[in-house]
């Protein structure tokens, strides 16, 4: 049934929509205001900051929920609980619970059928909700601006890094996929970046600004404590994910 929700993208055009998805939250009762949340957007790094930060927290005594895409093997591995797959019989119950709505959105023609990816959100927030999360740690799918998981409200935002990807869909230069990242700054939230071109930083400071967003910039090279994870840039990935921990306003030791 989900990979029937597939959608077929034309070239030039995306078939997402943010009035889709608050129609879909509305009917389910809203379940992505029913936790904290931080959010994580960017290019690269996206699913080692997630993972981390949800690692941290769970080790604070945390109940904490995490979406990530795509998955490697199974489809459970997008929605975890403390650390764990979400068990295939909660996952078939929240897909039996979301269709009915997938379906109703559809007849109602003004918004359009829910995509795959909308309709998994919304399965894990709705799981979330159920689990009585203190807190989600949710990876943007695609872009920012209009991926689904921009309905959240976040606490913390964090855009790990900008380079071209998607191009086709979010746009030829870097500074209109940056534009498209950023769109997940909401008001008065912290923001978290290790983007480090004078063009992007610059998209990701207005965007702050124009929200009142308070602005923590990660340099090229932080100082994290060891860690069991290669390479230089898991570095910077765990310098956002304990920056982000620090914003959150969760107490951790």
């Amino acid at each position: 049934y989900l990979e029937s929700l597939i959608a077929k993208q034309r070239k030039g055009r995306r078939p997402y929509k943010l009035d889709r998805v608050f129609r879909m939250m509305e009917l389910m009762g809203n379940p992505h205001l029913a936790f904290k949340s931080i959010h994580v957007g960017g290019t690269s790094g996206k699913g080692s900051v997630c993972h981390i930060i949800a690692e941290i927290l769970k080790e604070a005594g945390y109940k904490v929920g995490l979406h990530t895409s795509p998955h490697l093997e199974k489809i459970n591995e997008r929605v975890k609980f403390n650390g764990k797959d979400i068990e295939n019989k909660d996952f078939i119950k929240l897909v039996n619970e979301v269709q009915p709505i997938v379906e109703k959105i559809r007849k109602e023609r003004k918004w359009g059928k829910p995509t795959y990816f909308e309709t998994i959100v919304a399965l894990t927030f709705q799981y979330f909700k159920k689990k009585k999360v203190d807190v989600a740690v949710v990876e943007v799918g695609l872009g920012g601006t209009l991926d689904a998981t921009n309905v959240l409200q976040p606490k913390v935002a964090i855009v790990t890094n900008v380079g071209l990807d998607h191009t086709q869909i979010l746009g030829k230069t870097v500074e209109r996929i940056a534009k498209d990242k950023a769109g997940i700054i909401k008001e008065g939230i912290h923001v978290i970046t290790a983007a480090t071109q004078k063009n992007v930083l610059d998209i990701i400071k207005e965007r702050s600004r124009e929200k009142h967003a308070n602005l923590t910039i990660i340099g090229k090279r932080p100082s994290v404590p060891p860690l069991s994870l290669g390479g230089e840039h898991q570095k910077i990935n765990a310098a956002c994910a304990i920056e982000a921990v620090k914003k959150s306003g969760f107490k951790v030791s």
